[in-house]
């Protein structure tokens, strides 16, 4: 198996992990917005907000320094197993004065946010935390080693009993607590099987490597993803509590976002840290050809996905918030396209994609800066805007945000590699998905079923029009014809004609 197949499978396999992550994910906060109500869903979005919070600061950036690093070491196991045995005593001292601190700090942490079942709350969640953080560490080791198959099985099955136990429970009427006691019970157990997965990488007698760019990387990493925080939905979340925002405000602002990031997770998120670890190996080579070709492509790809879906999403955002959460969450609907249209600018130019890119060639540095100064700035907007606006507030601070880093580390990379952006490519796409969406205003929506029909007829509509006009280049079809013969075959269909 070459290079570029190994790679391909490991994107596929990743794909499917996302898909069905974040799937069975958003299957789980419909469940918890109708079964702990506006005002309950509301809560368990300011907990789950501190709960991310942590869990990011405990994994030091770990997990992007393995990605990066364990490619390198494919040929050296004994200093990977060094480079593994050293970070697992690193991460759990970390990780357990972090936890310490949760303990220590809750009350205050609830005071901040005036809710005051938050301290109770994250005193038991913090053993959860704990065990996440490792299993993300995990999970991040094996897709270095392209294990995302095993990845894939694990991670869908442990969806799915969190799935069936959440459901159960709530049928019981039972809250929060319980939810979180049973959650903590799961990740145990997957935390069990993901390190029985990683033996055969420790157990290698370890060779000494040096520990100090790693540290340095993951640490550079880890603020990077700090300063994100910034950027997110989390300081959202947490402003929206400190200027005393309505608990169901804040559940509606969390189902906008989770429905945004849910069809960005869908289209892209296959290529999540197995394009990281590709583009590593190619650095490493110096192939910084490959490297803007995998831009491309993927860009390609991408667009390809997100535009007519979210172009779909946004037009009917009505009738999707209605047949998944109920009237009673409408108020989610202007959240929702204004946030959905900042993420498709954002998608058109390259997104996580840039960062990934950057990461492949250590400019962490240049990453941090940048979302630090577009950080403060989020923070200043959300600051002027919450207490005005509120959640919509909260929505274009972080909207505005988002694509202003994301066309800055753009133009860094456009420079650097030197390609040209498809904008044909991306103008045919908007045609088809423009035409499409029109088609299908005559099909009526009353529940799930009906718009699920609306939705699949939009997309053959969407695919008959690609046909037509034919946006695949002959360096697009060739690059498939190398990673998958049969695919080849039929994407060779879409491809333009000199």
């Amino acid at each position: 198996m070459n290079f570029v197949q190994q790679v391909s499978r490991a994107v596929f396999w990743n794909y499917l992990t996302k898909i069905s992550s974040y799937g069975l994910d958003f299957l789980l906060s419909v469940l918890l917005a109708r079964g702990l109500g506006k005002y309950g869903f509301g809560v368990y979005s300011e907990l789950f907000n501190f709960i991310f919070l942590f869990t990011l600061i405990c994994s030091f950036g770990m997990d992007s320094a393995l990605n990066t690093f364990l490619p390198k070491y494919s040929n050296e196991p004994e200093k990977a197993s060094f480079l593994l045995r050293k970070i697992a005593i690193v991460l759990l001292l970390f990780s357990l004065i972090i936890c310490l601190g949760i303990v220590a700090f809750s009350n205050r942490l609830g005071m901040i946010v005036h809710n005051s079942q938050i301290p109770y709350l994250l005193r038991i969640a913090v053993l959860y935390i704990f065990i996440y953080n490792f299993i993300i560490v995990a999970q991040s080791i094996l897709i270095s080693y392209y294990r995302t198959k095993f990845i894939f099985l694990t991670n869908t099955l442990v969806k799915i009993v969190t799935l069936v136990c959440f459901s159960l429970l709530l049928r019981s009427q039972l809250g929060l607590t319980e939810l979180i006691y049973g959650s903590i019970t799961i990740s145990f157990i997957a935390l069990i099987i993901y390190l029985r997965s990683l033996k055969e990488y420790v157990r290698i007698q370890p060779t000494s490597c040096e520990l100090k760019p790693v540290i340095k990387f993951g640490f550079a990493a880890w603020l990077t993803k700090y300063v994100n925080y910034l950027m997110s939905r989390y300081l959202d979340i947490f402003l929206l509590g400190y200027f005393l925002v309505p608990k169901e405000a804040i559940g509606y602002y969390n189902i906008a976002f989770t429905l945004t990031m849910g069809l960005s997770y869908v289209i892209s998120s296959g290529f999540s840290g197995v394009s990281l670890a590709a583009f590593s190996k190619l650095a490493k080579r110096n192939n910084f050809s490959g490297i803007s070709r995998g831009w491309l492509t993927i860009n390609k790809l991408t667009l390809l996905f997100s535009v007519p879906v979210f172009l779909f999403a946004i037009y009917y955002a009505k009738p999707l918030i209605d047949v998944l959460y109920s009237a009673a969450y409408l108020p989610t609907v202007k959240l929702f396209q204004v946030f959905g249209v900042f993420f498709l600018l954002s998608i058109t130019i390259g997104s996580g994609l840039n960062s990934t890119v950057l990461y492949s060639i250590q400019k962490e540095q240049l990453v941090l800066y940048l979302r630090v100064l577009v950080g403060l700035l989020n923070l200043i907007l959300d600051l002027l805007l919450i207490p005005r606006y509120q959640a919509m507030g909260a929505i274009l601070a972080t909207g505005l945000s988002v694509v202003l880093i994301i066309a800055l580390e753009f133009s860094v990379v456009k420079k650097k590699f030197k390609f040209s952006y498809p904008y044909l490519f991306l103008v045919k796409i908007i045609i088809a998905s423009a035409v499409g969406v029109a088609m299908v205003l005559v099909v009526p929506v009353s529940n799930l079923i009906f718009f699920t029909a609306k939705f699949l007829l939009f997309i053959l509509i969407f695919v008959a029009i690609i046909y037509l006009i034919k946006p695949l280049s002959a360096e697009d079809v060739q690059l498939v014809s190398n990673i998958n013969k049969p695919l080849y075959l039929l994407v060779n269909r879409f491809q333009r004609k000199k």
